[in-house]
């Protein structure tokens, strides 16, 4: 349904982007802790993880019960896999965050490269918990 927003709304998103998008974010893929070089400790969950705690619902109850489970966390960020087309010049990807209830955000963003530079576009989807 977002392809035929967007096209309403003028933005272009090449077709291979999007089908790389949908092929890729179309099973699991394992994320390898070392893969990130971040300043900061980093804690890996699964989809089963969260589904686990929240069961559907981002009551104050499950986030009480997720940082049981996590209690040096400040929520979680949610990570797509990228979608590039054919030409490597556009890429999809979705990021979103959540912190407890009425708290996060989810954006799917449209990226261009240009000069060698990648760059936001678009932001095709946003939304803010809070």
């Amino acid at each position: 349904p977002w392809r035929e927003k967007n096209k309403k709304k003028g933005v272009s998103i090449d077709e291979s982007a999007a089908d790389d998008y949908e092929t890729k974010n179309s099973t699991k893929w394992l994320l390898n802790k070392n893969s990130f070089k971040l300043p900061m400790k980093i804690s890996l969950i699964t989809d089963d993880d969260l589904r686990s705690i929240f069961h559907g619902s981002w009551g104050d109850l499950e986030w009480i019960n997720y940082y049981r489970r996590f209690p040096e966390s400040r929520g979680f960020v949610m990570l797509s896999r990228i979608g590039f087309n054919t030409e490597r010049t556009q890429a999809l990807v979705y990021v979103g965050s959540r912190c407890g209830p009425g708290c996060g955000d989810i954006h799917f963003l449209l990226l261009e490269k240009a000069n060698g530079v990648w760059t936001t576009k678009k932001a095709i989807r946003n939304k803010s918990f809070g």
